[in-house]
């Protein structure tokens, strides 16, 4: 359930200026909301924000001006959106080329063991055994910008360490497009794992977990996953009995190795393609903001002396506020014993 707040403006507010100032502050509103489970900005939060009223004639340029920029920056948006499309594309077909015309094997007989990992509660600032969770699972490989540790430094997770080789995929999640997410275990070798992860130790006689990973993220394999998701109370589950039937293409090991080779090469290409997207979107973001603080700091459109003089348009809102009718006091009546 959505709770909204309704606003009824006066009439020295235009309504599309009043739209453009609650975006201005809302960043800093959702920085002080609170709340449990349901985080929300009270009413007294935004009838506190102090905000900049100028004359109407001025709203009406500054609601101009804002609108002439930012349809400039939504057209540069779209094409930045349609450029990380296209990488994704490039990146799925890759993908595919890759592993196709291979004959198949069930991931069950590839590997040596698949398991569920801890369900230990876990803290950014905890001291025991770091744990590998799914945020930890990005592209491929392990990503530790996003490390937890067991709260409890004495237990032992030594049965849950992942070793070099080992795959670790997503079973649990609200997305489907996240279950069976898979990265290879390298450099992060003695680490537990979290219960939303599975690992499998693979036969790396005859699986390279590299290209376990190519394999299992080409868009025949996505889509097999996610036919085998089962879903419970919104929440997609990939169990060790539908990973144990996924099948894998397998070429011989010396195969893979050279598969990886020749599309860790390609993917760098859309990898630099994809970062120079994001961070063009991220500074697309940040000029959005700017454009509205200048906005409402002066900066982008300049006064006109012929507007109606601050002291007046002060006069003026003093005296609708003041024609506007009390809202009733309600009183409280006390319960009878």
């Amino acid at each position: 359930m959505v709770n909204q707040h309704i606003f009824k403006l006066h009439s020295y507010i235009d309504p599309a200026f009043h739209r453009y100032v609650l975006l201005s502050v809302l960043n800093d509103l959702r920085r002080q909301a609170h709340g449990s489970g349901m985080v929300h900005i009270t009413k007294t939060r935004f009838e506190q924000t102090p905000v900049p009223v100028p004359p109407l004639a001025e709203q009406r340029r500054i609601v101009a001006a804002i609108e002439e920029q930012l349809s400039r920056l939504d057209a540069a948006n779209a094409s930045l959106h349609w450029a990380r499309r296209q990488v994704e594309l490039l990146r799925s077909a890759e993908l595919e080329a890759a592993t196709t015309g291979h004959r198949s094997v069930e991931l069950g007989a590839l590997v040596a063991g698949l398991r569920y990992g801890t369900s230990i509660k876990c803290a950014y600032d905890a001291h025991g055994a770091p744990v590998l969770r799914i945020p930890n699972v990005q592209g491929g490989y392990i990503d530790c910008s996003d490390l937890k540790f067991a709260t409890d430094p004495s237990a032992d997770l030594s049965s849950l360490a992942v070793e070099d080789g080992d795959l670790l995929f997503v079973r649990t999640n609200g997305s489907r497009d996240l279950i069976g997410r898979v990265a290879s275990v390298h450099g992060t070798e003695g680490m537990a794992f979290a219960s939303y992860l599975i690992r499998a130790r693979l036969d790396r006689s005859r699986l390279d977990p590299r290209f376990a990973v190519i394999a299992l993220s080409s868009p025949t394999s996505r889509a097999h996953i996610e036919s085998k998701a089962a879903t419970t109370a919104g929440q997609y589950n990939l169990n060790l009995a539908a990973l144990r039937s996924l099948p894998v293409p397998l070429p011989t090991i010396d195969e893979q190795r050279q598969i990886v080779a020749a599309v860790d090469q390609r993917l760098s290409v859309a990898g630099a393609l994809s970062a120079a997207t994001e961070r063009a979107l991220a500074r697309s973001a940040a000029l959005r903001r700017s454009i509205l603080d200048r906005a409402f700091t002066g900066q982008l459109v300049p006064p006109d002396p012929s507007d109606e003089p601050a002291s007046l348009l002060l006069e003026r809102i003093a005296a609708e506020r003041l024609s506007q009718p009390k809202a009733p006091v309600r009183r409280r009546t006390a319960a009878r014993a």
